[in-house]
């Protein structure tokens, strides 16, 4: 998201480098990412046609604009594929057999979406945050196509990008709706401090603010009260590992990051991918006998919950939140 957030920035400024150097964080964001493929497309082709009708006349898009442009574009692409095949280390076929299997474990396709939107709509803080949110872009758009003469050119096009690319995301992985959220109040924020006075640029801010901390209050509470092991736990772990390199392990994030540090051993698996593709979870008893579990305790405590593993709970003006860990990055083994 970084490199969209940037590329799409530098795609605001019209000349030749900015162009080159926009399009070159935005496919780098595509082929690190491909979910931001949505946004990226949509926004990009939205700031494009800003930028287009900002020089005025048409008579200032000249066949040299145009072919700065698309030689921008070109150059970028080539250098970000390049930097892409240097990363595989050429190994396309591989590569593209990787990829596949894992866009087969996608746990919620474009039809799920729609379950998924139900769900965030009557479900959590949904009935008190997602709902009038939603309905307030959607009076926001109703309003951009009632007014659409009295309102800049420039932000009608933004919000129709925006809401394309909400609606690509949603058919690309239905996952992508937990996003949504954000760009919902982008559009908000955007038409509002355009079309109102003082007073109502005053009053959306103060929503916009009031709206976020609610929606990022368990992250915040989370925050306050998280604690950190010391590294000597992770290094212990290693140790064991190193004692018996030949092994399997099924390791997952959390395990990744603080005990291999991203140097992940050839004989390690996902946990994620330990069973078969779109079936259920495996169940503790069904563990491998010949393959450690190296895993988050929050995560092998709420996905396996019959190995009764006990995990601290973070507390908060004397309430216990079951569903934030105390100890987050806290690792068991499960020989």
């Amino acid at each position: 998201m970084a490199f969209l957030g940037l590329g799409l920035w530098l795609l605001t400024g019209d000349n030749w480098w900015r162009y080159f150097l926009g399009f070159s964080f935005v496919e780098s964001a595509v082929f690190t990412s491909p979910i931001t493929s949505a946004y990226g497309f949509s926004f990009g082709i939205a700031i494009l046609g800003i930028n287009s009708i900002s020089t005025g006349s048409p008579n200032n898009i000249n066949t040299k604009y145009i072919q700065t442009r698309v030689l921008a574009l070109l150059a970028a692409t080539a250098l970000i594929f390049t930097l892409f095949l240097l990363c595989i280390n050429f190994e396309v076929k591989i590569f593209l057999s990787d990829f596949l299997l894992h866009a087969s474990w996608r746990q919620a396709g474009s039809i799920k979406g729609i379950i998924l939107f139900f769900k965030l709509m009557t479900e959590y803080y949904g009935p008190v945050l997602n709902v009038p949110s939603y309905i307030l872009f959607l009076l926001i758009a109703i309003i951009v196509f009632q007014k659409r003469h009295f309102i800049p050119v420039y932000l009608k096009i933004l919000f129709v990008g925006l809401t394309t690319g909400m609606v690509l995301n949603m058919f690309l992985y239905g996952l992508a709706l937990w996003f949504n959220f954000f760009f919902v109040w982008l559009g908000i924020v955007c038409i509002v401090s355009k079309i109102g006075g003082a007073k109502q640029r005053l009053y959306a801010a103060i929503m916009v603010l009031i709206i976020y901390l609610s929606s990022q209050s368990l992250n915040i509470i989370s925050l306050a009260g998280r604690e950190y092991l010391p590294s000597a736990k992770y290094q212990q772990i290693r140790e064991a590992f190193l004692a018996k390199p030949n092994r399997k392990y099924a390791i997952d994030e959390v395990a990744a990051r603080f005990v291999f540090d991203y140097k992940l051993p050839k004989n390690s698996i996902d946990l994620t991918f330990m069973g078969p593709v779109n079936a259920p979870l495996l169940s503790a008893k069904d563990k491998p006998s010949d393959v450690t579990w190296i895993a988050s305790t929050h995560r092998l405590a709420m996905q396996y919950p019959e190995l009764n593993i006990k995990y601290p709970r973070v507390e908060f003006l004397g309430r216990s939140f079951n569903s934030l860990p105390k100890k987050p990055f806290e690792l068991t083994v499960i020989p």
